[in-house]
């Protein structure tokens, strides 16, 4: 019973037999708290974690009291009876390995109401039986699952299902899932720990290509782009490159040194070698006279009848490197 003062004798002095350095009333201090987490009878000390003891112990103490009741009631209680031989054969290495696991994974965190692992807004959705709201949900769940794994070596995903039926268990109004899926309706938060538990383990995968492309660049076109100028008569391509390099250097010089006669005309020259470097790219095509009636690549031009006045220039064969103004007297004149 729980209120047997004999159970309370039997617990303290179990506390003192391990922790000889306690006082008596520190040890029975100790039993107290015990018998406040359910502890009714002496193998249910086997359900006592680290975690717990460290309330009233610090690690050292609350370890080898750990120890002592796991050796005496829990996973690590002898197999053979008493008074028979110690068998010293060695034990396969699985059932070792899952000795070992099972004594890492009972020793889980327990969350109580006044947990520092609860933020506020989750303290006070408790007290007042209330849901909490959706960030302090995540919040307290990216804060459970960090201190699962500081505490736990090599946690297994699966104990968080443990861990969620327990706080379900102590806070129901908080926590318990409002539709029936399973008995323990702790299925929600169990997923919403789980799927903290894989976005810590995801890793951030980089693109490798840069997501903004630079759109390709547009090309050069105006007038008629098909329209090839006849080579000036006494000149060759390699007499206007050479015009084409002046000009480049020209450029570089400060605009107020420029000499603009020598410049237009530089440009009226190099007219053929302009209209070349423009429409290199350009498709040369021609609808035939007679059937089929389909286009074909042909050498010949093929203008179209542009709207503007430099588009009307370049019909009428004439250089339109020139401001609007010049061009429109070039296409006048050129129309009488």
């Amino acid at each position: 019973m729980a209120d047997d003062p004999e159970f309370q004798k039997s617990l303290t002095a179990n506390i003192k037999d391990v922790l000889g350095h306690l006082s008596e009333n520190e040890a029975s201090d100790v039993s107290k708290y015990l018998r406040s987490k359910g502890v009714r009878k002496l193998p249910d000390l086997k359900h006592i974690t680290v975690n717990i003891l460290n309330e009233k112990l610090n690690f050292i103490e609350s370890s080898e009291l750990f120890s002592k009741w796991q050796d005496s009631y829990g996973t690590r209680q002898p197999d053979e009876e008493p008074g028979t031989s110690k068998n010293t054969t060695r034990r396969p290495l699985s059932t070792v390995r899952h000795n070992a696991r099972a004594t890492l994974q009972t020793d889980l965190p327990v969350f109580t109401e006044d947990s520092p692992y609860f933020p506020s807004g989750i303290k006070k959705a408790i007290r007042a039986e209330k849901r909490p709201t959706r960030s302090d949900r995540e919040s307290m769940c990216e804060r459970i699952v960090d201190h699962c794994r500081e505490v736990v070596p090599n946690l297994e995903r699966s104990r968080l299902n443990d861990v969620a039926k327990q706080i379900v268990e102590h806070f129901p109004k908080s926590f318990k899932d409002t539709i029936l899926i399973s008995a323990h309706r702790s299925d929600s938060l169990a997923l919403q720990l789980r799927t903290k538990f894989d976005n810590n383990d995801r890793k951030l995968k980089r693109p490798k290509a840069p997501l903004e492309e630079e759109a390709p660049a547009t090309k050069e076109a105006y007038g008629c782009v098909l329209w090839e100028a006849p080579l000036p008569a006494g000149t060759t391509e390699e007499s206007l490159e050479n015009i084409r390099l002046d000009m480049k250097k020209t450029y570089r010089v400060s605009r107020k040194d420029w000499d603009w006669r020598v410049i237009k005309k530089q440009l009226q020259d190099s007219y053929y070698l302009q209209r070349k470097h423009i429409n290199a790219n350009a498709v040369k095509t021609q609808k035939q006279a007679g059937p089929p009636f389909r286009q074909t690549s042909l050498p010949a031009p093929l203008c179209y009848a542009g709207n503007s006045v430099r588009q009307g220039a370049c019909l009428l064969g004439l250089p339109a490197a020139f401001g609007r103004a010049e061009v429109t007297q070039n296409v006048l004149l050129a129309c009488k």
